[in-house]
């Protein structure tokens, strides 16, 4: 499928494989990057060398020909490319971005690359933003953007020394989080979930987290925050995996744990 644009042909990448049977994520993204774009109001946006100058002048350099084989699904795209994309085109912060993160916390077994982005722990900017990410996540007022970046962060050292007691607030805000969010920010809370999930330190402290969550009988969505157990490899996750079988409080909790007991 192809439309005719200024100076050469767009080609536009088509994956028809069905979601449960190892899709082309990379094509995905590039279909919805190239339909940003080509429906943008701002009409010259059309001509994909005039986007890919419009993408240097917001600091993030490209040529017509990266632009091509981004949106045609040929070569993936970069997690500060995606940024750009949304900040030229007006996007909302991890309208894109956050796609491939929140793909691999809810589909394990899918064979993609998560598109991340490019940090060094070595670095003191790396600290210092670090610090100020906890303390947004620790005094309640980080947004859900924060989160998944404080995510991110914790996948690029993810031997990094906190207090229990920062864990068990961050863990308890972040399984609380969950349900309660919609749309973008529930793939960006969803990402930083799965790479906290991955710090050894921190996958305890979370399963008892989604276990204080589960206990309230008032709570109506649980498979958000328990379906983490399938990404917890320790032997309180289990644990708490077969209670949720032998004495769940409804018949809720017992099909989540009878799901969760069979992957």
């Amino acid at each position: 499928m192809t439309t005719k644009r200024p100076g050469r042909t767009q080609k536009i990448a088509v994956d028809e494989t069905p979601l449960n049977a190892h899709p082309d994520i990379d094509a995905r993204i590039g279909w919805l990057l190239a339909m940003s774009r080509l429906h943008h109001r701002d009409e010259t946006f059309l001509d994909g060398r005039r986007f890919a100058e419009a993408l240097g002048d917001a600091g993030s350099p490209a040529s017509r020909s990266l632009v091509s084989r981004w949106e045609s699904g040929e070569i993936p795209i970069s997690y500060e490319a995606m940024t750009a994309y949304e900040k030229l085109l007006g996007l909302q912060v991890g309208q894109i971005s956050s796609i491939t993160g929140y793909i691999k916390a809810t589909i394990p077994t899918l064979k993609t690359r998560v598109v991340r982005p490019k940090l060094d722990p070595t670095t003191p900017e790396f600290a210092d933003r670090l610090d100020e990410l906890i303390d947004l996540a620790e005094a309640g007022t980080a947004y859900a953007r924060d989160w998944q970046e404080l995510g991110w962060h914790f996948a690029a050292a993810p031997m990094v020394h906190l207090r229990r007691s920062t864990w068990e607030t961050l863990g308890g805000r972040l399984i609380h989080q969950i349900p309660r969010s919609i749309k973008i920010a529930y793939r960006q809370y969803s990402t930083a979930a799965m790479n906290m999930a991955a710090v050894p330190r921190a996958q305890d402290i979370m399963v008892d987290a989604i276990a204080q969550y589960i206990s309230d009988p008032a709570v109506q969505v649980i498979t958000s925050p328990a379906g983490l157990l399938d990404r917890l490899p320790t032997r309180r996750a289990a644990r708490l995996v077969l209670e949720m079988v032998e004495k769940p409080q409804n018949s809720l909790t017992y099909a989540t744990g009878v799901w969760l007991a069979t992957q």
